[in-house]
This record gives structure tokens, sequence and C-alpha cells, in this order.
């Protein structure tokens, strides 16, 4: 369910902002508050972004949550200080990203080590020769297990 319009309108006048208040505040036409707020319009997601920085409050939760029924909602750290750095391995001769290997299965995601430099660094690496793959990005491969990927069978 996408609670984003009574999220909005609920923040929005719990700041004690008008349409065109808020409007000017994150950027956007008086219109297009209203047009959320009813649902005619779906926030694009830089707008979204906005609008969860400006109210402090995460993402996921203005999206995914009914922040209207909470007594107290949760301020989001928009300051940066609990995100996580994942290392990339780069290859030494010609500074190229590589893939790398985890050896361990898991349910949609690692299981431990995801934000250690050493464990990354001592997974087994490669490169990826698909015309289809961006060559200057960063990729992870791991094995599933379970039915936590689904259509992605088992053992993938």
């Amino acid at each position: 369910m996408n609670y984003v319009k009574n999220n909005l309108k609920f923040l929005r006048k719990k700041e004690a902002l008008t349409q065109e208040q808020l409007a000017t505040k994150i950027g956007v036409k008086r219109a297009m508050i209203g047009a959320y707020e009813e649902g005619r319009a779906e926030p694009r997601l830089h707008t979204l972004q906005h609008l969860a920085a400006y109210f402090q409050v995460r993402l996921d939760d203005f999206v995914n949550k009914d922040l209207s029924g909470s007594s107290s909602i949760p301020k989001a750290d928009i300051s940066g200080a609990q995100l996580r750095i994942l290392p990339v391995v780069v290859d030494g001769t010609d500074e190229r990203e590589l893939g790398t290997l985890v050896p361990v299965k898991a349910s949609a995601g690692y299981l431990s080590g995801y934000g250690d430099a050493d464990y990354i660094g001592a997974l087994p690496r490669f490169s990826m020769p698909f015309p289809e793959l961006p060559q200057d990005r960063t990729y992870r491969v791991f094995q599933i297990r379970g039915e936590s990927m689904l259509p992605i069978k088992p053992g993938s």
C-alpha cells in the first residue's frame, strides 16, 4: 500500500504548513502538492527524497508506513552518521573494479562481513565479461538458499 498521500498531508499539517509553503520549501509548484495529497499524481523519486529529508523521516517509512498512527515518528539520521561504506576491490594494474564472489549462501543478502574491508578484500575476484553490464560498476555474486529470492531457484 502506498502511504505517500496520507503521510504528506499529515506531516504538512503537523508542521502547520500550507501547500504553498511546503511547495516553496522543496521546490515544486503548489498544485503538485495538492495532486500528491489527493492521489492524482505520485511524486518522482527525487521529490520523495526532498520530502523525506524536509520532514526528517526515513524515505522507507514515508512511503511504506502510516505515520499518522504513530505517537512518535522516528526521525531519520540525515547527517549520514549511520551510512555504511562497502569496500570495492580494484585491479591494481589498471584500476578496474572487480566483482567479488561471496562463498556464503545467503538469504537475500550477506550474513556477515559486508562492511569489513579485509573480508571483502579476501574474497575471490573476477572480471565480468558481459558487454550488457557497465564496466564502471561494482558487482558482488553470492549463492542463495531458500525461497527468499523467487523466481530465482534456490542454489543459483
